[in-house]
């Protein structure tokens, strides 16, 4: 199984990470991209693969975090994998001061 496609990210080792608790979908909604979209209904993404040593494709992407993973939609993996897929992802920002979790812009 090799999967053809996903989205790695990583902002330092752990701070802002591609994993499952990102959300992806193959339906392009208006203003998806906007803080505030609603994207409750969105399911969670699949994790195709990791980006560390036990990789079984060795596709290690050495600019991101080992801890990061590669997601996409469950169709992964051809010849059904979704070719367009958007996903969100949540910047938890933290205050000095206190911690909060924030939605990007929404402090």
């Amino acid at each position: 199984m090799k999967a053809i496609g996903g989205i790695l990210a990583s902002i330092g080792v752990n701070y802002f990470l591609t994993d499952p608790s990102w959300k992806c979908t193959t339906h392009n909604y208006a203003k998806w991209m906007q803080p505030n979209f609603d994207d409750s209904s969105w399911p969670a993404a699949v994790v195709s693969q990791t980006n560390s040593p036990d990789n079984p494709h060795h596709d290690l992407m050495s600019d991101v975090s080992a801890n990061a993973k590669w997601i996409w939609t469950k169709n992964f993996v051809a010849p059904i994998a979704d070719k367009n897929v958007y996903c969100r992802g949540y910047l938890r920002m933290f205050i000095r001061g206190g911690g909060k979790n924030c939605a990007v812009g929404h402090c």
